[in-house]
């Protein structure tokens, strides 16, 4: 799951600047949480376009809400390292820091995040183009294991478009 925010200029100038930052790219980069609305669809294709590259996959991970609000309510972060953390921990897991949990991580805010997600992201599957690029991840187990599903779905998904693309 992506984070809905509202849309604007800011998020549409963020694969830009790391487009920018990064002029000679000849490995594939990944982009998170870009693009959030149809409209920003076209103008990630435009900034690839103007570079020579194109998008190629769409990771879509789409756990269910009442898994969301879970996460949301034991989650906590580092304030020295930001590194994630769950409400059971005392301290930080990954340096020993204070653990504090976002004023925004509340039933309230995540209504509201679901509320856009579904009006402006969740449309994006729908754009032609980008459907036959999803790769849908089964993002309900642990960070662990819900980045090894999506590095394995990637990996099918690339042999299955060299293998196409040979035949």
């Amino acid at each position: 799951f992506t984070q809905s925010r509202p849309s604007g200029p800011r998020p549409a100038v963020a694969p830009h600047k790391l487009i920018v930052a990064h002029p000679v790219m000849p490995k594939p980069i990944l982009i998170d949480g870009f693009p959030r609305t149809v409209d920003q669809v076209g103008v990630l294709d435009d900034i690839a376009e103007k570079l020579g590259r194109k998008v190629t996959h769409v990771i879509w991970l789409d756990p269910p809400e009442e898994l969301l609000y879970e996460r949301i309510k034991n989650r906590k972060n580092c304030l020295d390292c930001r590194a994630p953390n769950t409400v059971r921990d005392e301290v930080c897991t990954e340096c020993g820091g204070q653990l504090s949990q976002r004023k925004d991580d509340n039933q309230e805010v995540l209504e509201n995040r679901l509320k856009i997600y579904k009006q402006e992201t969740l449309p994006i599957a729908q754009v032609k183009q980008y459907r036959e690029l999803l790769v849908r991840v089964d993002s309900t187990g642990d960070r662990g294991t819900v980045f090894r599903e999506t590095r394995q779905a990637l990996t099918k998904k690339l042999a299955q478009d060299i293998s196409q693309s040979v035949a």
